[in-house]
């Protein structure tokens, strides 16, 4: 089992990655990440 965890730039992605960490250990398995953005955001970055 893979743990995946959606995070974005708001100040609960960290929250969210440590707990994904945790269940990662705990079932000694890896993460998987996948940033999320509002369409906005990814025009903006260009």
């Amino acid at each position: 089992m893979v743990i995946v965890a959606a995070i974005d730039s708001s100040e609960r992605a960290s929250d969210v990655l440590d707990q994904a960490t945790e269940l990662a250990e705990k079932f000694d398995d890896g993460i998987h990440l996948a940033h999320v953005m509002k369409q906005s955001e990814v025009i903006a970055s260009k």
